[in-house]
């Protein structure tokens, strides 16, 4: 249990460590996809007011999600390739271990919470990263 927990917490800080504090980035106000992400990155509302850059480890995955959801974009709301270049990367940043730690998703009270990892896999990993972005999966306390 103390592996997981380890695992979990390396995870959240690799993922805060891919969204650069509140420094310059992003165009919003280009209206070209490619030119509003020139350094690979757009403008997420975390809330009303409250705008920050993303930074997305692909130009693909960038233009994508502004491409589909404009600029600033809601807070979890990334397209699949923003997903899928944030896992490539996660996968070489990752220790092995922790990068093909079993998925075990199991049904809490507040809703389905993931115990474990990513399986090994960029499918799975896209998956429960937009999961925990958007809400529908936890990971228990």
């Amino acid at each position: 249990m103390k592996t997981i927990r380890i695992a979990l917490l390396t995870f959240a800080l690799l993922i805060a460590s891919v969204a650069p504090a509140f420094a310059a980035g992003g165009n919003a106000s280009s209206s070209n996809p490619s030119e509003a992400c020139a350094d690979n990155s757009f403008l997420v509302q975390f809330a009303p007011g409250v705008v920050f850059p993303m930074e997305v480890p692909s130009h693909g995955g960038c233009v994508s999600t502004v491409a589909s959801r404009g600029n600033p974009v809601a807070a979890g709301d990334y397209s699949h390739a923003a997903y899928v270049a944030q896992c490539k990367m996660l996968q070489d940043v990752l220790p092995a271990e922790l990068w093909n730690a079993p998925v075990n998703i199991v049904q809490t009270p507040d809703g389905p919470s993931n115990i474990g990892g990513f399986g090994g896999k960029v499918q799975t990993c896209t998956y429960l990263l937009h999961g925990y972005h958007s809400g529908t999966l936890s990971h228990p306390e």
